[in-house]
C-alpha cells in the first residue's frame, strides 16, 4: 500500500472526531468533525464543522455551527445534487434556538438553506430526537434515521417508566417538507410491565431503500440498567440487533399506519381501523335558511385507496382524505389541498386554517383559538373536546 498524502486537520486546541468522508458533486472530498472542550476546559464551545477539500487534501471551503449534543456522532450526507444535510440539536445559526433535533441543508457553497425540527409537542409527546444516519432516497428524498424519545405512552405527564427510546424513520423532500414519520416501539415482554415500564429500548441505525420503494433499516434493541438489573445475563440476551422492513410509506404490514407503530402491543391501541368498506358516521349541521338549521347524519364510507406524495389516501363516497397523528385531512375542491380543519391534537396552542370565501373567491386563513379543553364521556370512550373561538385573518391568494 502507498499512502500518496496524509493531513491533519486541526481546530484551535478542540478535540476532534472526524468521520463520513464523501465524495462531494464535483469530484472533490467532505466530511464532517466534531469537535469539543478538552478536560478541565468547560469555557470552550462544542461545534460541527464541514469541510470540503480537494483530492490533495487541501481545503476549499467549511461550514461551522455550535453543537451542545457532545454524545451524539452527526451524521453527514453529500447528495447528488451537491447539497449538504446534517442534524443538530439546536439551529445552526440562532441564538439561544434549542430544539428536540432538526434536520438542515446547505448548498453546493456551503450556506443553509433551512432548519427544519422534528415534529414534536412537548406538552402531550415530550419527545428528544438523536439521529443516527441520514440516506438519500432514489428520487432525492431524504431519509433520517435514530432513536426518539416519547412519553405519549406515559400515565404520568412527563414520562414515566413506559417511557423509552425508540427507533424512528423520517422521510423528507429536498425542499425540507416532512412526507412521513414513523416511530416503532418494541415491546418489553420479560418483566413485570407495570413496574418495569411498557417497552424495550430501542434504536434504527441505518436504513437501505430496495428497488421496489421498500425501507430495511437495521439498528439495536436492548433493556435499561433499570430492567437489566432484574434479569439473569446468563439466561437472557438483553442486546440484540433489530431488523425492520417497511413499505415506501413508513408502514408496517399488519398494524395500522399511524405516526406510532406499536410492535406486538400488549394492550388493544385505541387507533381508527381504516379499511375498503370502513364505515362511520358523521354529524352535520345544514342550514335551510332564515337562521335556521337542522341537524343531520351523514354516513360515510371508505371505497378505496391510494398512494399519493408518501400518503395513503382513502376514497370517502366523492371525496377523499388521509390520517396521520391522530388527524384527519379532508380535501378541499374550493382551494385544492387536504386541508384539517381541526387539530385535536394541540389543546394549548393556537393554529391556523384555510378556507374560501365563497363570495370573493379568494383564500382567507382562520385563526383558531382554544378557549378550554375538556373530556366528553360517550359510552366507554372519552373523547378531548375544544371550545374555540375563530378570528379572520389575511387574504392569502385570489383564485381566478
Amino acid at each position: 500500500m502507498i499512502i500518496n498524502w496524509s493531513r491533519s486537520f486541526t481546530h484551535g486546541d478542540y478535540t476532534k472526531d472526524a468521520h463520513e468522508l464523501q465524495t462531494t458533486h464535483d469530484g472533490n472530498l467532505a466530511f464532517i468533525m466534531n469537535s469539543g472542550a478538552p478536560a478541565g476546559a468547560s469555557n470552550i464551545e462544542h461545534m460541527f464543522k464541514i469541510i470540503k477539500i480537494d483530492t490533495e487534501g487541501n481545503v476549499l471551503d467549511s461550514f461551522q455551527c455550535k453543537n451542545n449534543d457532545t454524545n451524539n456522532k452527526v451524521s453527514l450526507l453529500v447528495s447528488k445534487t451537491g447539497d449538504y444535510y446534517f442534524c443538530t440539536r439546536e439551529h445552526p445559526i440562532k441564538q439561544n434556538t434549542y430544539t428536540v433535533g432538526s434536520v438542515n441543508k446547505l448548498n453546493k457553497k456551503l450556506e443553509l438553506e433551512w432548519s427544519v425540527e422534528f415534529p414534536n409537542n412537548q406538552l402531550i409527546d415530550g419527545r428528544y430526537y438523536k439521529t443516527s444516519r441520514i440516506k438519500e432516497c432514489k428520487n432525492g428524498d431524504i431519509l433520517t434515521t435514530g432513536r426518539v424519545r416519547d412519553t405519549r405512552d406515559s400515565k404520568v405527564p412527563g414520562g414515566d417508566l413506559s417511557t423509552a427510546w425508540n427507533g424512528f424513520i423520517c422521510r423528507m423532500s429536498p425542499n425540507g417538507s416532512i412526507k412521513w414519520l414513523r416511530i416503532y416501539k418494541l415491546p418489553q415482554e420479560l418483566l413485570d410491565i407495570d413496574i418495569y415500564g411498557q417497552y424495550r429500548y430501542s434504536d434504527l441505525n441505518k436504513a437501505e431503500e430496495l428497488d421496489n420503494g421498500d425501507i430495511i433499516a437495521c439498528g439495536n434493541a436492548f433493556y435499561s440498567n433499570w430492567q437489566m438489573s432484574a434479569l439473569d445475563p446468563y439466561k437472557v440476551q438483553t442486546n440484540q440487533v433489530w431488523q425492520l422492513r417497511v413499505d415506501s410509506l413508513g408502514c408496517l404490514e399488519g398494524y395500522p399506519c399511524d405516526t406510532i407503530i406499536r410492535i406486538r402491543p400488549k394492550e388493544k391501541e385505541k387507533v381508527p381501523s381504516f379499511n375498503i368498506g370502513t364505515t362511520w358516521t358523521y354529524e352535520t349541521e345544514n342550514y335551510i335558511g332564515g337562521g335556521n338549521s337542522d341537524i343531520k347524519f351523514v354516513k360515510i364510507q371508505i371505497r378505496d385507496t391510494a398512494n399519493s406524495n408518501g400518503k395513503k389516501i382513502y376514497v370517502i363516497n366523492s371525496d377523499s382524505m388521509y390520517y396521520e397523528d391522530e388527524k384527519m385531512y379532508f380535501w378541499d375542491n374550493d382551494i385544492k389541498k387536504y386541508v384539517m380543519y381541526y387539530d385535536f391534537a394541540a389543546p394549548f396552542k393556537n393554529y391556523s386554517i384555510e378556507y374560501m370565501d365563497p363570495f370573493k373567491r379568494e383564500i382567507k386563513l382562520a385563526e383558531i383559538t382554544v378557549d378550554s379543553v375538556y373530556n366528553t364521556v360517550l359510552g366507554t370512550d372519552t373523547i378531548l373536546t375544544q371550545l374555540i373561538r375563530i378570528r379572520k385573518m389575511v387574504i392569502q391568494k385570489k383564485i381566478d
